[in-house]
């Protein structure tokens, strides 16, 4: 199960890094059975989508990352308990209460920028596969991203 709590709490918790830019790093964003679970339950390659960027084209031209957002069109084309949990972390993320809390924790630095008032209540909720030979380079966020939120799995 995933708990909206939870999130707020690790949001709340996690101190706001000021180099090279304001980020924070969530810590037991979600409960160990959630990981597990996380983990077993991602989409089949077959879900995802590339997504086409410089940083993401090998020398070959094929795509080095995939993006499988989690919106209601998307989550429709998984089946049963894939599509049951991976709706419940979608919901999770998007609960007025976490979106605050990020809201709370980087509004300083949100607030420095020059960012239209849409792209500072927008939320895009995808996972990200990265294969073999993607390498992303520092780069500044497009003007119309207000921040960016990035969680790193990986089976052990």
């Amino acid at each position: 199960m995933i708990e909206t709590e939870r999130i707020v709490q690790a949001i709340q918790a996690a101190p706001l890094n000021p180099r090279p830019f304001n980020y924070v790093v969530l810590k037991r964003l979600f409960a160990e059975e959630s990981y597990r679970q996380l983990i077993g339950l991602l989409p089949r390659a077959t879900h995802y989508a590339e997504l086409r960027h410089k940083d993401a084209i090998l020398a070959d031209g094929s795509c080095a990352r995939l993006e499988f957002p989690l919106t209601e069109e998307s989550l429709r084309t998984l089946e049963g308990t894939r599509r049951r949990f991976w709706k419940a972390v979608a919901d999770a993320l998007r609960h007025p209460l976490v979106k605050h809390a990020f809201a709370k924790k980087l509004a300083a630095s949100i607030a420095s920028r020059s960012i239209p008032a849409d792209a500072r209540t927008n939320l895009r909720i995808s996972l990200l596969r990265d294969l073999p030979g993607y390498r992303i380079r520092p780069h500044q966020d497009i003007p119309q991203s207000s921040s960016r939120c990035s969680s790193i799995c990986q089976r052990t």
